[in-house]
């Protein structure tokens, strides 16, 4: 009887210990486009199972789709950061990365490219600004 008793205490604790180690991680960016030099706003939510936020550092890796560009940042969770990956990033999709501990999350945008022309129809006459 005292066996089971003790392994009924220790089972209670160990499951407590369990939920009390669960940890919720997401990132998203403010916008889903952003032009090349623009910087990304991103926000990191980083919070305890009884959504009691941690202010641990949470490292971000931003990449491209064809993984040729990685840029690394460490930021504070649960406040949106700003971030600069430069200006000579390329267009096309990115992959922002969150990880805390052994948790990570992901979200995807997109770098736009600019358009260095312009134009424009007055009648019939189209006129193109560079």
């Amino acid at each position: 009887m005292k066996k089971v008793l003790v392994f009924t205490i220790f089972i209670l604790l160990f499951s407590t210990l369990v939920l009390a180690q669960t940890v919720k991680l997401e990132v998203a960016t403010i916008k889903n486009a952003y032009l090349a030099g623009e910087n990304i706003s991103v926000r990191v939510s980083l919070f305890e199972s009884e959504n009691k936020p941690i202010n641990s550092q949470v490292k971000l890796t931003f990449e491209d789709v064809e993984k040729r560009n990685k840029i690394e940042k460490l930021v504070t969770p649960n406040k949106i950061e700003s971030v600069d990956l430069g200006t000579e990033i390329p267009s096309g999709f990115w992959t922002v990365k969150a990880e805390y501990e052994n948790i990570e999350a992901t979200t995807d945008f997109l770098i736009e490219s600019e358009e260095l022309a312009e134009f424009s129809l007055n009648g019939d006459i189209l006129t193109i600004t560079n």
